[in-house]
């Protein structure tokens, strides 16, 4: 049995946190729901969990009666939602009858014993941790998320990698083996680490960060587990298995060698490559796009059945001409991620990858994108 009062507000956010984590075709029946913690300190945890990742969030409560139950995700997020501003009077008794009621408003729903719900695996070790800012995490993830791979042949490519060097360098890393994005910060670290976490997973981390500065988001490794702890708003922990396997060496992906470097404006190169998607054959497996580099200029053409497009835009370039094609939605996507005005475009001959990144020079370098050619026909 269990029974507390609690804020509707406080409640909400927290149920809205957790329900990300229930899945919609659950394995196990028993994990559609969500699991409610009523503890004697005057704190409630609710829990969701798939399996592989679980979102606890925990609001303050006048507390009466502790107690575990596990009710229905679904439903019981849809009546926090509609029910009536204030705090709400939450309550169940011995035969699983759960109630929440305020003023003239009541609801009563089944609930279901927590024996049998699976355990979320916590981080106890703190040997490896870092915390930075929620704004500043999401940036990092908006910025490299859409590298990850998709596809089943290479699981530890689906992941999002984790890399904490020696001297404070959080580097955050995705490569689906035809692109790659890298996003780097300074952070207050005592130790280098690194671990490769579940894209899947590190989306529902991004639907939950506060764009609050003050707000800050502690992330814990150990063996086989990662913790993000959000601090701000409703507290809020995300556990999530993390992917075994050597990651790739992205480092060698850098290369210092290029014969040709441009300055481009940011914004006119993703409106004319937006313009010449129109012509894109949508079955088409290469989806590609001609950039030819000449001496302050650069003409974007494609071909397809649908079409002819081509467009000159100025830019700054020094270094041998280059004519060289990509796939243009991997170069859309890479050039979305970037937060520059003016960006610095790298390229070693027409078989090697571009290299895109920061116009002016930082430490450590705030970000760098690198995107595969696709072979031109003569």
């Amino acid at each position: 049995m269990i029974d507390f009062t609690c804020s509707q507000k406080a409640l909400k956010e927290a149920v809205g946190k957790v329900v990300k984590a229930v899945p919609t075709k659950a394995q196990m029946q028993i994990l559609e729901n969500i699991k409610i913690d009523v503890q004697d300190g005057g704190v409630v945890s609710f829990t969701g969990f798939d399996l592989t990742t679980g979102i606890t969030a925990r609001i303050e409560a006048d507390v009466v009666m502790s107690g575990t139950l596990l009710i229905n995700a679904k439903v019981f997020n849809s009546i926090v939602k509609k029910f009536p501003k204030g705090d709400i009077h939450i309550y169940s008794n011995e035969y699983l009858k759960f109630t929440m009621e305020r003023g003239e408003t009541c609801f009563n729903i089944p609930a279901l014993s927590a024996d049998d719900y699976p355990e979320v695996e916590r981080v106890h070790s703190k040997v490896q941790y870092l915390t930075t800012s929620q704004p500043d995490f999401k940036s990092m993830l908006d910025q490299v998320i859409y590298a990850r791979s998709t596809n089943d042949a290479k699981p530890i490519l689906k992941g999002v990698h984790f890399d904490v060097e020696d001297n404070n360098v959080f580097n955050l890393v995705a490569i689906d083996g035809f692109r790659c994005a890298i996003r780097k910060e300074l952070v207050s670290s005592e130790y280098a680490f690194s671990f490769t976490v579940d894209g899947t997973a590190l989306e529902k981390v991004s639907s939950l960060l506060s764009s609050d500065t003050n707000a800050k988001i502690t992330i814990e490794a150990q063996k086989n587990h990662a913790q993000f702890r959000l601090e701000g708003g409703a507290d809020c922990t995300v556990t999530t298995r993390l992917l075994q396997g050597e990651f790739y060496k992205y480092k060698n992906i850098m290369s210092s060698k290029h014969s040709t470097e441009v300055t481009i404006d940011t914004a006119n190169l993703i409106d004319t490559l937006d313009r010449a998607s129109v012509l894109v054959d949508s079955n088409a497996a290469r989806c590609c796009v001609e950039c030819e580099f000449k001496t302050d200029e650069l003409r974007v053409s494609i071909s397809s059945q649908k079409g002819n497009f081509s467009e000159t835009l100025g830019i700054k370039s020094s270094g041998e001409p280059v004519r060289i094609g990509f796939n243009i939605n991997f170069l859309l996507d890479a050039l979305r991620a970037v937060p520059d005005s003016t960006i610095h475009i790298l390229l070693n001959g027409a078989i090697n990858p571009m290299i895109i990144a920061p116009a002016a020079d930082r430490f450590p370098l705030p970000y760098t994108h690198v995107v595969l050619p696709v072979r031109l026909k003569n």
